[in-house]
């Protein structure tokens, strides 16, 4: 199912599991998904907020029968995907509506014939009417846990690929990551292919993408009049660390100071964050006070005109489609900025 580009995703660990709704046959620990060539998947937005290690998840399907009849299915959305290991279900306090009335699902294991190539072990199934001609919208909430691998990167995944067994293609298709803090190294793998980098013009086939470096980071994929062929797999804070702290301090001393730095870096969230904002003496004793303090610039997109601060941060954090303005630090920031000048 997946290319060889996808190999690194594949190894990452419980990779989380969140899709599109698919029209399934079959019964009990039986069911398989089918195509539905009466009611089309016409646009859905699906917002992704961090907290933490996890996403609040709000996915806003819009479904239309096509027909000049009712049609009624049984619906399925994946719960856990096929991952070596332990892991426990990704998907957590799973909530449906359909045209804004709450609907009950129920939850099987899934046992497949060897000859079914499906990604998922477990699925939620529930069942949907729609009326002739008409648009239907089903909602759906949840909380994941992001994946992560042994770089301490985080991966999320979306199963966008079931959008494909609707009727026609989808108009639109928009997904939007809101991050606590700048991601460092995001890179969108879609059917198995990086995408091109942030900011480039698209291939044809491909998504559009954009991001806005605060306050709250932002970062937002559109598909327009598209068939999925694959899934889509975010990942971000992985290798990129490595680079940055191992050009700032050597790879004699990479491991001692990566970790104090990822900690004070996280520290930086907004309200609710345990971490500390000031930078304790053994941050000191591996960074320089102006690299620190151009840090917090950089992930919010500073233009930075010396070429030394340029080259130190070039390639880390994703560009932004609008400029820096001092508004965006949050009040954790302005404390570092702040004590930061003063050393």
């Amino acid at each position: 199912m997946f290319t060889a580009c996808a190999t690194l995703l594949l190894a990452l660990t419980s990779p989380p599991a969140l899709a599109n709704d698919t029209a399934m046959g079959g019964s009990g620990a039986g069911v398989y998904p089918v195509e539905s060539t009466k009611v089309r998947l016409v646009r859905e937005l699906v917002i992704f907020q961090e907290v933490a290690d996890s996403f609040v998840v709000t996915a806003d399907l819009h479904f239309r029968n096509e027909t000049a009849k009712p049609v009624t299915l049984q619906l399925g959305f994946p719960a856990r995907t096929k991952v070596e290991g332990d892991g426990d279900p990704e998907v957590h306090d799973l909530a449906i509506q359909i045209d804004g009335e709450p609907v009950t699902a129920h939850k099987v294991a899934l046992t497949l014939d060897e000859s079914v190539d499906l990604p998922w072990e477990e699925i939620w199934l529930f069942e949907a009417s729609f009326p002739p001609e008409t648009e239907v919208q089903i909602l759906h909430t949840y909380t994941l846990t992001t994946g992560g691998d042994s770089m301490g990167g985080q991966l999320t995944q979306y199963i966008f690929q079931t959008g494909k067994g609707w009727a026609g293609s989808i108009d639109k298709a928009r997904f939007l990551f809101r991050f606590e803090r700048p991601p460092i190294g995001l890179e969108m793998f879609y059917d198995g292919q990086r995408l091109p980098p942030i900011g480039s013009d698209p291939a044809p086939g491909l998504p559009t993408q954009s991001y806005v470096a605060g306050p709250t980071p932002s970062y937002e994929l559109v598909f327009e009049d598209i068939d999925p062929t694959g899934d889509l797999w975010l990942y971000w804070d992985g290798q990129p660390w490595y680079t940055m702290v191992g050009a700032a301090v050597g790879q004699d001393r990479l491991y001692d100071c990566l970790y104090p730095l990822k900690g004070w870096y996280g520290g930086l969230r907004g309200p609710g964050w345990a971490g500390s904002p000031l930078p304790d003496k053994e941050l000191l004793g591996c960074f320089e006070p102006d690299w620190l303090r151009n840090l917090i610039f950089a992930a919010r997109a500073y233009p930075f005109s010396k070429a030394q601060w340029q080259s130190a941060f070039e390639g880390l954090f994703p560009p932004s489609a609008l400029p820096y303005e001092d508004a965006w630090l949050n009040e954790k920031e302005r404390m570092a900025v702040e004590a930061l000048k003063g050393l």
